[in-house]
């Protein structure tokens, strides 16, 4: 008796990256700045952080309009929205964060 192969329809994965440096305003690198990449449509939010040399990366995301929110301790927030990225699509979002105000109570 032979074996009766059946072509089985797969599915293909798809997903869409955003990458990026984080860096100050003499464009050095700002490693360990958290990156908060939120879907406009859902609200639903990845969150990861920018390594040594400034530069993040939010991978399997899924297609559609992303906004991207940088803070670390020492800088003003920085906030970039409507950032379109496509299916099967990497898409690059530098971002320069300014020198925020350092109070001290006394």
């Amino acid at each position: 008796m032979g074996a009766l192969i059946v072509p089985v329809a797969g599915f293909s994965q798809v997903e869409a990256r955003l990458f990026g440096t984080v860096t100050d305003p003499t464009g050095s690198a700002v490693p360990d700045a958290e990156v908060k990449i939120t879907a406009a449509a859902t609200g639903v939010s990845t969150l990861v952080r920018s390594g040594p040399e400034g530069n993040y990366v939010a991978p399997q995301l899924v297609a559609g309009t992303y906004n991207i929110e940088v803070s670390k301790t020492g800088f003003v927030t920085a906030r970039v929205t409507g950032v379109l990225v496509r299916t099967n699509e990497s898409v690059r979002s530098n971002i320069q964060l300014a020198l925020g105000v350092v109070a001290t109570a006394v």
